[in-house]
């Protein structure tokens, strides 16, 4: 017997919608579940039927009212995410009117927190992200289990911040009626907290504003080393702002570490930080200036637990400090670096550095040096094999893998393989490849 979508029984309908259901939600698309349900009479009583369908609420103006309201009912008692995204009409209002308008969705959105599971606030004003957790200072959501909140830090003038602050209290602490679960935080304002004590990963972002910074200074640490007692990941994406005398301040849960900006934050971080349990470290900052501040350090700190390093747009000139400071690493991802000075990795990887190195992976916007990379790649390959110290993996991009001129070479000596999101096991490589990072 054959079926169709159109014959088959409810509860396979059901699942097939769910099935389908795209991960990734366009703004200016009609929602899949929307769509399906407006096929026929039979497709809207079935998606009306399934809850799970309506479990992604977006918010995108003070319009989306009626869509809000009608996804909190389809949705019956399951936990939803809640995305506030009204960055484009916040910024085509007043301070004041974006931050009043968009109450009366937030209001009916509280009277559902213990079905929280995610929740966005992603505004232009500080104002409007101030009023909304303002609004939801008191709350309490016992599912929720991650919260993104950011803005461009646009502020208004003195004129009109005064008398609005009497309404929305600037940088208020939220949830504060509890949220065990939560273990996921993004954040680009350090004053803008929930209940930190299960907060497990922690990103730090500068909001998009040119002159915008996070103040990051000595009590930033000393205050996350207390209140995050279960902090296993934290990335720092900012520029940084402050003084720093940090001292003696031990970390020992964190596992993964990103550092993404444009001064010497991630070089005093490690150098003053103990982090002996340190598994995965991404370095997307000036590696020269950052690297000579680690090595010349007294005493030089040591990573006994450092299995991945990345290093982002790297040349490739400080190889061999970075294989004095990180000695212990296992996989080394190269990420977006000009090739031109590859040579200087092979002389590193070819000298008795890296004992325990076994994967190399590459990524590249544009390989212009693609001859000279080839050529490089198969040398050092070969001379580890031969040297007893075997690359036992070579990952690179699809681009890469095509412009490789020696990959039958290559292949002798190592298995040479597209870098993918499932065959890499750094812990930063798996988490920006999970569905709940791609959903918020």
């Amino acid at each position: 017997m054959e079926y169709s979508p159109s014959t088959s029984k409810p509860d396979i309908l059901s699942t097939i919608f769910a099935d389908l259901q795209p991960r990734k939600r366009l703004r200016y698309r009609i929602p899949f579940e929307v769509a399906m349900s407006h096929v026929c009479r039979r497709w809207r009583d079935v998606a009306f039927a399934s809850p799970l369908l309506w479990k992604n609420i977006d918010v995108y103006s003070s319009e989306s009212f009626d869509a809000v309201s009608s996804y909190l009912k389809r949705s019956h008692n399951c936990p939803v995410n809640i995305r506030i995204d009204i960055w484009q009409s916040d910024r085509n209002l007043d301070p004041h009117d974006g931050a009043i308008s968009i109450m009366p969705i937030v209001d009916l959105l509280n009277e559902h927190a213990t079905r929280w599971k995610t929740l966005l606030v992603f505004a232009y004003y500080r104002t409007t992200t101030n009023a909304i957790l303002s609004r939801i200072k008191d709350l309490a959501a016992p599912l929720l289990e991650r919260v993104h909140v950011v803005d461009d830090n646009m502020q208004t003038d003195l004129a009109h911040v005064i008398p609005f602050q009497q309404t929305f209290p600037t940088n208020p602490l939220f949830l504060l009626g509890g949220a065990p679960k939560l273990a996921v935080l993004h954040s680009n304002n350090l004053e803008q907290f929930p209940p930190l004590a299960n907060v497990t990963t922690l990103h730090l972002r500068t909001s998009q504003s040119f002159f915008s910074s996070l103040d990051i200074d000595t009590h930033v640490f000393l205050d996350l080393a207390t209140v995050c007692p279960s902090l296993s990941t934290l990335s720092i994406h900012s520029k940084y702002v402050g003084r720093w005398t940090v001292n003696d301040v031990a970390m020992p849960n964190l596992r993964s570490l990103w550092f993404s900006n444009s001064d010497t934050l991630a070089a005093k971080f490690l150098t003053t930080v103990r982090l002996p349990n340190l598994e995965s470290l991404w370095l997307d900052c000036p590696h020269y200036q950052a690297i000579n501040m680690i090595y010349d350090h007294h005493p030089r700190p040591s990573f006994l637990s450092l299995k991945y390093l990345t290093l982002q747009s790297f040349d490739y000139y400080a190889s061999t400090k970075f294989s004095q400071v990180f000695p212990t690493i296992e996989a080394l991802h190269l990420a977006y670096c000009n090739s031109f000075h590859i040579t200087f990795l092979k002389q590193t990887l070819v000298e008795d550095r890296w004992q325990n190195l076994r994967t190399l992976a590459f990524r590249t916007t544009r390989e212009t040096y693609a001859v000279k990379f080839s050529n490089i790649l198969n040398e050092l390959v070969i001379e580890r094999h031969v040297g007893g110290r075997p690359i036992l993996r070579v990952l690179m991009d699809s681009d890469l893998l095509t412009a490789l001129t020696t990959a039958n070479s290559v292949r002798t000596y190592t298995s040479l393989e597209e870098l993918r999101a499932d065959n890499y096991n750094d812990p930063w490589w798996i988490l920006s490849h999970t569905n709940e990072e791609r959903w918020v």
